[in-house]
C-alpha cells in the first residue's frame, strides 16, 4: 500500500506500516553504519544499545501520522572525550523532540499567526495532544533574530498590576517588541543595554529608574517619548492658564443702554429692483442664462 507521506532523511529504512482509519503508524531504523560524537566529532562504529522514540509527524489527509523511531546508542572511541556514550543524531529531529522539525515548522508558523486557543482549535481535527499550554512553550523556545537598529523606547508594564512588572523593548522604526525584561529595575535594563553596544538613542518616560540604567552607557542619547512630551507640555499649559484666568467669572446683566442693535439693512434702489423682477421674469419665460446675461451688459 502506497501512502503520500515522504521520508525526512534518505538513509532511513521502513520495518514496519499499520494503517488504520484514524492513525498511520511507521517504523523506522537509521541504516548508517557509524555516527559522529556530538561532542568531539570524532566518527564511531562501536554500537552500544538501541532505544525507541515515539514521534508526531505532519498529518495525512485527516489520518495522524506516529512516527516509532528505533535509535541507536554509540561507544565514543576517543579515549580523552568526556562523552562516552552518545546518541544518534538527526537533521529533522532535535534530542528529545517529540515532533519532527518539519511538523515543528508548521506549528510555529501557525502560532504566530494567530492567538494560542485559536491555534489549538484549528489544529484539533488534524493532530492530537496540542494544547495551547504546548503553543505557549513553542513560542518561547522559538529564537528570533533581533533587527540591527540604533534606537529603541522602553517602557513599563504590569504582568499583575500592582504587583509584578516588566519591561517592554520595542524598534522605533519598525514599531516592533525586541525584548520583555522580567522586571523594570536598572540593573536588568542596563544589563541588557550593554548587549546592544550599536545603540544611539533611547526613548523614555520620567521614570528615574531607567534614566539611571541608560546614563552608564555614555555613548546613548535620551529622549522624551511623545506621549510624555505631549502630556507634560499639556499640564504645563494648563498650570500656566491657571495663573493668568481668573479662578471664578463674574456674570454681570447688561442695562438697555448697553444692548447693542442690529445695524439696519440697506435697503435695495428702485433701479435695480425692477432690473431683478425683469430677469426673473425672462428667465421662467425660457430664455437662456447667455442670452440674459448679454442683454444685461
Amino acid at each position: 500500500m502506497l501512502i503520500p507521506w515522504q521520508a525526512p532523511e534518505k538513509h532511513l529504512s521502513l520495518l514496519l506500516l499499520q494503517t488504520t482509519q484514524q492513525e498511520i503508524h511507521i517504523y523506522l531504523r537509521l541504516i548508517k553504519t557509524a555516527a559522529c560524537c556530538p561532542s568531539c566529532g570524532t566518527r564511531s562504529q562501536k554500537q552500544h544499545s538501541f532505544y525507541s522514540r515515539k514521534l508526531q509527524d505532519l498529518s495525512i489527509r485527516m489520518q495522524h501520522v506516529q512516527i516509532h523511531l528505533q535509535s541507536r546508542k554509540w561507544f565514543c572511541v576517543e579515549r580523552f572525550c568526556t562523552q562516552q556514550i552518545f546518541t544518534e543524531r538527526f537533521t529533522w529531529l532535535q534530542p528529545y523532540a517529540r515532533k519532527t522539525e518539519r511538523l515543528q515548522q508548521f506549528l510555529r508558523q501557525l502560532v504566530f499567526s494567530m492567538s494560542c486557543r485559536q491555534a489549538e482549535r484549528i489544529i484539533q481535527p488534524y493532530l492530537r495532544r496540542v494544547s495551547h499550554d504546548a503553543f505557549l512553550r513553542l513560542i518561547r523556545a522559538t529564537t528570533i533574530e533581533l533587527p540591527h537598529t540604533t534606537a529603541i523606547g522602553i517602557d513599563d508594564f504590569a504582568f499583575r498590576k500592582g504587583a509584578d512588572y516588566g519591561t517592554l523593548i520595542c524598534d522605533l522604526t519598525t514599531h516592533q517588541p525586541l525584548a520583555i525584561l522580567p522586571s523594570r529595575t536598572s540593573t536588568v535594563v542596563e544589563s541588557w543595554l550593554r548587549t546592544q553596544p550599536q545603540l544611539q538613542i533611547v526613548s523614555r518616560d520620567g521614570s528615574k529608574t531607567y534614566r539611571e540604567a541608560i546614563t552608564a552607557n555614555s555613548s546613548i542619547t535620551q529622549v522624551s517619548d511623545r506621549w510624555h512630551l505631549i502630556k507634560n507640555a499639556k499640564d504645563t499649559l494648563f498650570k500656566w492658564l491657571e495663573q493668568k484666568l481668573p479662578t471664578q467669572i463674574e456674570w454681570h446683566q447688561l442695562g438697555d443702554e448697553d444692548v447693542v442693535q442690529p445695524a439696519a439693512e440697506k435697503p435695495i434702489d428702485e433701479p435695480k429692483w425692477q432690473l431683478i423682477q425683469q430677469v426673473q421674469h425672462d428667465y421662467k419665460a425660457g430664455i437662456r442664462i447667455t442670452q440674459l446675461t448679454k442683454s444685461i451688459n
